[in-house]
């Protein structure tokens, strides 16, 4: 996806978050009240890192964090389901980055990933409530579409570096991959939560880093960010991310 595109992109979803938002805040101002099977978007920043064959701090993960990590974001947008299960759909672009390995391979691409995701409240699982307290703690399960896009890729042969393009290699990889994680989120104002969440990716795919040896790549995203919730009054029940007025 060229840098264009996903300008265009990122500009489309935040006209429409903002669109929602402000006729949101005007319907709460009305009601006084949410619906508790709330809508909800996301806005988050992190970092991917990437684990596969050319990665030498795979089991260290303070060092990949440091070493072999690139700045992320993510878009997310869902609803709560019932007080246990909400839906969303996500967006990342992010990068993969590892060098100084084994082969002296030095490889740095760009990320982006999409697809959907379930969030289990864990809280009203074992808490037993009826609506969610202000601290949340919830597992991630989904699935989604990968795509890598080398920026850099060179081999060391005697000090000097053969570029990606001398190499014969494809220039992007796609695969499908599954995912799975835990999130943690507090209320800090009335429709507004801050959450952190950590994601495992796992690809179905052992050329994402351009390397078909050692087995499938995968990837984790780490990242911090704020969840506004949307939704009024006229639906009984309660909902994961939108807590019921007591």
């Amino acid at each position: 996806m060229s840098f264009e595109k996903t300008k265009y992109i990122i500009i489309i979803l935040l006209s429409f978050v903002l669109f929602v938002t402000s006729s949101a805040q005007m319907k709460f101002r009305m009601d006084n009240s949410r619906n508790e099977n709330s809508w909800f978007i996301g806005i988050n920043a992190g970092v991917t890192s990437y684990y596969g064959t050319l990665g030498i701090f795979n089991y260290d993960p303070i060092l990949k964090i440091k070493e072999e990590s690139k700045f992320a974001f993510g878009l997310t947008a869902g609803k709560s389901l019932n007080r246990y299960l909400s839906a969303r759909a996500y967006f990342i672009m992010g990068g993969f980055k590892a060098q100084n390995n084994e082969r002296g391979i030095r490889y740095d691409a760009k990320l982006t990933n999409y697809g959907g995701q379930f969030l289990i409240n864990f809280s009203s699982i074992f808490g037993d409530t009826d609506y969610i307290p202000i601290f949340s703690l919830y597992g991630i399960v989904g699935g989604g579409f990968a795509n890598t896009k080398p920026i850099l890729y060179s081999i060391e042969e005697e000090g000097e570096g053969i570029p990606i393009d001398s190499l014969n290699y494809t220039t992007s990889v796609s695969t499908l991959e599954f995912n799975i994680g835990l999130g943690a989120s507090y209320e800090i104002f009335n429709q507004i939560d801050v959450l952190v969440e950590l994601d495992y990716h796992f690809g179905m795919s052992d050329e994402l880093d351009l390397t078909a040896e050692g087995g499938k790549d995968n990837f984790m995203y780490l990242k911090a960010g704020f969840r506004y919730r949307f939704g009024f009054a006229g639906t009984k029940g309660s909902s994961a991310f939108g807590r019921r007025r007591r």
